[in-house]
C-alpha cells in the first residue's frame, strides 16, 4: 500500500494536473494518490481565487479520471494557511490513511519550481522525516536539490492554471486545457470572467 500526495491550489485544475497524477502514480506505483487543495497557499498569493469551495468542486471532478485518485478536503475545511506538514501530521493520525503511511512513509510531490524553496516551507526537517519527497518535472531546467528525493520522469506539459486564467480573461481558446468535465464546470458555473 503506498499513498501519494499531491497539494496545490487547483486553481482551476487542467490537464496538466491530470496527466502528472496518472504518470506519478504509474511510475511509483502507487495505491492511491491524494489530491489536497489548499485553503491559503503560505508562499504565493492566491491570484483570481473563484472560493475554497469552487476549486474544491473541481478538484473532485479529477477523480472520474483515476480511481486511484482521492481527494482530501482537510486544508479546505481548516479556513487557514494551508502547511504541508500539518496534512503530514493530521495524515499519520487519520484512521483512514495511518495503515499506509506505517507500512511505509507516502510520498510527497512537489515541482521542481518549488524545490529550491524547500527549506523555507514550515518544520521541512520534519517533512522530510514524515514522507519521501518526489520531485517532478515543471520546466525545462533542473533544479539544484539538496535534499533526499526522487526525481520523476514525468513529460514535461507547458500548461498551468495561471495559463488557463489568462486565456480566459483574453477570451482565447481555453477549453482544451481542462478535462472537459472541468471545463464545463468553469462556464457554468460563470467563473474566471467566463460570463462576461
Amino acid at each position: 500500500m503506498t499513498l501519494g500526495i499531491l497539494g496545490g491550489t487547483f486553481n482551476p485544475p487542467h490537464l496538466g494536473h491530470i496527466i502528472l497524477a496518472q504518470e506519478i502514480i504509474s511510475e511509483f506505483n502507487l495505491s492511491k494518490l491524494l489530491l489536497v487543495p489548499c485553503y491559503i497557499p503560505p508562499h504565493k498569493m492566491l491570484e483570481a481565487d473563484p472560493g475554497a469551495d469552487e476549486r474544491l468542486a473541481m478538484t473532485e471532478l479529477l477523480k472520474q479520471y483515476d480511481a486511484r485518485l482521492e481527494v482530501l478536503d482537510w486544508e479546505i475545511k481548516a479556513q487557514d494557511i494551508s502547511y504541508t506538514i500539518t496534512t503530514l501530521e493530521n495524515l499519520y493520525g487519520s484512521s483512514q490513511y495511518s495503515g499506509y503511511c506505517t507500512a511505509q512513509p507516502p510520498y510527497l510531490i512537489i515541482g521542481d519550481d518549488l524545490a529550491d524553496k524547500f527549506f523555507t516551507w514550515k518544520n521541512p526537517q520534519k517533512i522530510l522525516e514524515l514522507a519521501r519527497i518526489i520531485v517532478a518535472r515543471r520546466s525545462a531546467i533542473a533544479a539544484s536539490i539538496d535534499f533526499p528525493h526522487e526525481r520523476a520522469h514525468n513529460p514535461l506539459i507547458e500548461i498551468s492554471s495561471t495559463m488557463v486564467r489568462k486565456r480566459i480573461q483574453e477570451k482565447k481558446g481555453w477549453e482544451w486545457l481542462c478535462p472537459k468535465s472541468i471545463s464545463e464546470y468553469i462556464k457554468d458555473k460563470n467563473l474566471y470572467g467566463t460570463g462576461k
